[in-house]
């Protein structure tokens, strides 16, 4: 079962303790759905990532917040209104084969990863001062895992190059 849609995950900090935020989007039959998750790492007798979701768009779902997924060529915006949270993200054009982790993605069905392609990405974030989100503020480098064939940029397609015709020496 291959991991289907788009998670764009940023990597930050809360003093020592690590962070991620994640913008999940899934195609689904009834529509998309669109999640805003922020996990921590979690220490103790089982460590791990412990995933909270701040909000989530889509059918389904209990209590929709009001989260834009916006995706064009190689750049992505997510934006979420009420947690006063936007991110800007620049895709790079080479990918390779990852997994996207499980505890990423939630549910208790969820198995340990989940086959997918990892783009490389650019990331700005604006964040609440003082809210949940706030230590992912500012410039960031960024992993989007996708199952989406991203468009080339027709101007850097890499073409052959004709290969090089060398002159012959004349027979006397």
């Amino acid at each position: 079962m291959p991991f289907e849609g788009e998670a764009l995950v940023i990597w930050g900090r809360a003093g020592a303790r690590p962070l991620v935020l994640a913008a999940i989007h899934r195609p689904g039959r009834q529509g998309p759905v669109t999640e805003v998750v922020l996990a921590a790492m979690r220490a103790g007798r089982r460590p791990g990532m412990a995933r909270r979701v701040l909000a989530a768009r889509g059918p389904g779902v209990e209590s929709p917040a009001t989260v834009n997924w916006l995706a064009q060529d190689r750049r992505r915006e997510v934006h979420w209104e009420e947690g006063g949270l936007k991110i800007w993200a620049g895709i790079g054009r080479r990918s390779v084969p990852a997994r996207v982790p499980g505890w990423l993605l939630g549910g208790r069905g969820s198995p340990s990863s989940l086959p997918t392609r990892a783009f490389m990405a650019h990331v700005e974030v604006v964040a609440t001062e003082g809210g949940q989100v706030a230590p992912f503020a500012g410039r960031h480098r960024a992993v989007l895992f996708s199952t989406a064939c991203l468009a080339a940029d027709p101007l850097r397609l890499r073409l052959p190059l004709a290969k090089r015709v060398e002159p012959t020496p004349e027979l006397t």
